[in-house]
């Protein structure tokens, strides 16, 4: 009996060692999941001493979890990205940065504590930026739709609710100096079409169509009293798969000026995601897209600014 306990004692001995040295011994790092990070609307960062924090002030949008992407709570510390970690503008392939440290920025509502990214070389600061890209579409300048007429029709259609909202009319009015005249509307013409594809061998175009008020202004989408709208829209049947309709007032006070950061799967699902933003007024919303089954759905958007 006693050398039997001291058998089992032995092999109890050896299972703990063996498991001690198991859990002591270094294990690999995890990989940096699929993370997005947009750009920090900050007026300055600083470091615990109150010195000026140089680089790229950036902030965890969106992580993939399970196959499922997740917003991330604004003004939640970093808790994915490590010290080092490298990142990739998601609008212009191959300018880089590396997480190097946590500073406390100051944008003009609340205080957060941002992400400082050190770039691999001068750029601007990028407006999204991701950890990996397992494929990734060319946003290019392409030709319009070949058939604007059901496209000018939606816009028509988009667009009459709010250029009869009364702000909007005495906006326009006061920008003027004289009451709106809905009646000097020009037609709807694109200004703007970029071709992509939202899945390898399904190409799309991005458009966006202007209806001119006042020829004397400047084109700008945000105050030059035109009516705007644009869409995501398949080639094949130009079929409609997304809108968004704004009017130009005199005050940039509305959601305006919508643009594709990029077109790409960034987890390695087979789905891709497209990133758009707009302007808002004193700020810019970020908006996150997933096209499957043939569906652009929005999953979620996130808003930087006063």
């Amino acid at each position: 009996m006693k050398r039997l306990e001291a058998v089992i004692a032995g092999m109890l001995l050896a299972a703990g060692t063996a498991w001690a040295a198991e859990t002591s011994a270094p294990q690999p790092e995890k990989a940096v999941p699929a993370l997005i990070l947009v750009e920090s609307h900050e007026f300055e960062m600083v470091d615990s001493a109150g010195s000026p924090c140089p680089g790229w002030g950036m902030r965890e949008f969106a992580v993939s979890e399970g196959g499922k992407w997740r917003e991330i709570e604004y003004g939640s510390p970093p808790s994915f990205a490590r010290i080092g970690d490298l990142f990739q503008d998601l609008g212009a392939p191959g300018t880089g940065a590396a997480f190097s440290r946590i500073c406390r920025a100051n944008p003009c509502m609340s205080e957060l504590d941002a992400m400082v990214l050190l770039p691999e070389k001068e750029a601007a600061c990028p407006t999204v930026m991701v950890s990996r890209c397992a494929w990734r579409s060319q946003v290019r300048s392409g030709t319009p739709p070949p058939d604007l007429k059901p496209l000018a029709q939606r816009m028509r259609s988009d667009v009459q609710p709010l250029e009869e909202d009364a702000w909007v009319k005495q906006e326009r009015s006061n920008a003027t100096g004289a009451p709106w005249d809905p009646g000097k509307l020009k037609p709807p013409a694109p200004v703007e079409s970029l071709a992509f594809e939202l899945a390898p061998g399904t190409p799309a175009w991005f458009v966006t169509m202007r209806q001119e008020y006042d020829a004397q202004r400047k084109p700008d989408c945000g105050s030059d009293l035109a009516n705007y709208w644009c869409a995501v829209v398949l080639q094949k049947g130009q079929k409609i798969l997304w809108t968004a309709a704004w009017v130009a007032t005199g005050e940039v006070k509305a959601p305006h000026c919508h643009q594709i950061i990029g077109v790409a799967d960034l987890d390695g699902d087979g789905v891709t995601e497209l990133v758009m933003r707009h302007q808002d007024y004193e700020g810019r919303t970020i908006h996150l897209f997933q096209f499957r089954n043939g569906v652009l759905e929005e999953l979620f958007s996130t808003y930087d600014g006063c």
